[in-house]
């Protein structure tokens, strides 16, 4: 289960997929624990830094 997980959750991240519904899908009530997918490709998460309303929200 963890790797089909991680496996949406990649995908999703590759095809620009916003955090907040990356979230949901995987049922995160806290972005902090959807953000440990952004690993799995740094250059992706060199190009999607996080929005001001994603950080607003979290805050």
């Amino acid at each position: 289960m963890h790797s089909l997980r991680h496996t949406a959750a990649s995908r999703m991240l590759e095809n620009d997929t916003p955090l907040a519904v990356i979230s949901d899908v995987l049922g995160h009530v806290d972005t902090d624990s959807t953000a440990v997918y952004f690993k799995v490709n740094l250059s992706k998460l060199k190009k999607r830094p996080l929005t001001i309303a994603e950080v607003r929200d979290h805050e």
